[in-house]
C-alpha cells in the first residue's frame, strides 16, 4: 500500500494526532500542513463522531498551532469551550445529587463521566460525556428514584406494579431528565443489563470504593481496578466503535503506571467474573492504538489469548478505517459474545436476551439451569 495515501486517511491521521509520543505526533502534525479544506472538515467531523475533539484540539494547539487553518482552529476551540462548560455544569450537578443521596442515607457512587475525567485525564474538559451515571444498591432503588424526583427530575420510563421486579431483573438502569432538560441521569443498580450475563453488581463494588474530590465535593468513587473492568466491559458491549472508548482505557493505564494499579487483583476479579478476555481485549487495543504503558507480565498474560488479540486487531482496523464497521445491535451483541470465553456465559446471555424480548416464551428448565451454572439434574 502507498504509505503517503495510507497516512492521509483521516482515521490513521486522527489516531496519530492523539498519540502521547511526541515524535509520532509531530510527524502527524507535519502531515496536517498538506491537508486541504475538505480534508480538514473530514478530520474534524471524524474527531467529533469519535468524541475526541477536545483531545485533538489540545494536541494541535500545544504543538503545531500554525499548521491549523484559522477557521478550523476557531471551530475546535469553540467546541472545546462548549464541552468544558457543559462538563462543569454536570460536575456541579453530580456534587449536588451525591449530597442529596447522602442526606437520605443512600449509598451511591458515580462511574465514568466527571470521575474518570478528573482522575485519569487530569482535566474535566478533555473528556466528552453527555450524562451522569450514578450507581446505587438495588435495595435502595425506589428511594433513590424518589430523591431524584424531589430534585426536579422525571423518569423517562419507570415500570409500575408487577412489572417493576421484572424490569429490575432484566435491565440495569433508569433514565431521568431534569425539568430544564439540561441534565440527564442514569440511575444504575447493575453495570449492564441481564442479557450480557456479567455479574459485576453495585453491591460487589461497594467494598472496593475509594474517596476522591470531584468538582469540589468529596465522594465515594470506584477503584481504578473496577473502572478498568467497567471500561473494558463497556467497550466490548459497544463493539469498540469509538476512539473515545479506547482513549478512556489508555487514560486509566497511564494513570495506573503512576498510581500502582493492583494488576493481580484486577486479573483475579476478571477471572472470577469470567471477563478476563474482555479485559485483555481492551488493554490490547489501547496498546495497539495508543502505545499504552503495559507491564511486561500483563503483556505475557495477554499474548496467550489469541481470540482477544484477533478481536483487538479487527477493532483497530475498523477504527482506522481499514475495515468497514457494520452497525446494528445484533452485530454488536455477536462481537460481545465473541469476547466472552465461556460457552455457558454466551448461552446464558443469549437466553436472557430472548427472555427480555419475548418474556412469555418459556425456556426448557434444564437449559436455564445449565446456563445459570446450576446442576442440570437437580
Amino acid at each position: 500500500m502507498n504509505t503517503a495515501v495510507e497516512h492521509k486517511r483521516p482515521g490513521r491521521l486522527l489516531v496519530d494526532l492523539l498519540q502521547h509520543d511526541d515524535a509520532k505526533r509531530v510527524f502527524a502534525q507535519r502531515r496536517c500542513a498538506e491537508l486541504d479544506r475538505d480534508e480538514w472538515e473530514d478530520l474534524c467531523q471524524l474527531a467529533d463522531s469519535h468524541r475526541v475533539s477536545p483531545l485533538l484540539y489540545c494536541n494541535l494547539a500545544s504543538a503545531a498551532p500554525s499548521s491549523v487553518p484559522d477557521d478550523v482552529r476557531d471551530a475546535l476551540r469553540d467546541a472545546y469551550r462548549t464541552n468544558a462548560a457543559h462538563n462543569l455544569l454536570l460536575t456541579s450537578e453530580l456534587a449536588h445529587l451525591v449530597e442529596r443521596f447522602n442526606a437520605h442515607e443512600i449509598e451511591c457512587f458515580p462511574i465514568k463521566g466527571p470521575v474518570l475525567a478528573a482522575a485519569c485525564y487530569g482535566d474535566l474538559a478533555l473528556r466528552v460525556f453527555s450524562d451522569l451515571d450514578l450507581v446505587v444498591s438495588s435495595t435502595r432503588l425506589r428511594k433513590a428514584a424518589e430523591v431524584l424526583t424531589e430534585a426536579g427530575y422525571s423518569a423517562v420510563f419507570q415500570p409500575a406494579g408487577r412489572h417493576w421486579k421484572r424490569y429490575v431483573r432484566d435491565r440495569h438502569h433508569f433514565v431521568f431528565t431534569r425539568s430544564d432538560r439540561r441534565v440527564c441521569v442514569e440511575l444504575h443498580w447493575k453495570c449492564v443489563q441481564d442479557c450480557y450475563a456479567f455479574p459485576l453488581t453495585a453491591e460487589s463494588m461497594f467494598s472496593r470504593l475509594g474517596r476522591a474530590t470531584v468538582g469540589g465535593a468529596v465522594m465515594d468513587v470506584p477503584s481504578l481496578e473496577d473502572h478498568l473492568l467497567l471500561l473494558c466491559l463497556h467497550g466490548a458491549k459497544n463493539c469498540w466503535e469509538r476512539l473515545a472508548l479506547v482513549a478512556d482505557v489508555d487514560a486509566v493505564l497511564r494513570c495506573a503506571a503512576v498510581a500502582q494499579l493492583d494488576w493481580d487483583g484486577v486479573r483475579r476479579t476478571a477471572a472470577e467474573l469470567a471477563g478476563a478476555r474482555m479485559l485483555r481485549l481492551g488493554i490490547c487495543l489501547a496498546g495497539k492504538l495508543f502505545a499504552s504503558p503495559i507491564p511486561a507480565d500483563v503483556r505475557s498474560w495477554m499474548e496467550h489469548d489469541g481470540k482477544a488479540n484477533r478481536l483487538a486487531e479487527l477493532s483497530r482496523k475498523r477504527l482506522l478505517g481499514d475495515v468497514r464497521h457494520r452497525s446494528g445491535f445484533l452485530r454488536q451483541y455477536g462481537y460481545y459474545l465473541a469476547a466472552r470465553e465461556r460457552f455457558r456465559d454466551k448461552l446464558s446471555g443469549t437466553l436472557r436476551l430472548g427472555r427480555a424480548a419475548w418474556p412469555y416464551v418459556s425456556t426448557p428448565a434444564k437449559l436455564w439451569r445449565f446456563a445459570r451454572g446450576m446442576p442440570v439434574n437437580a
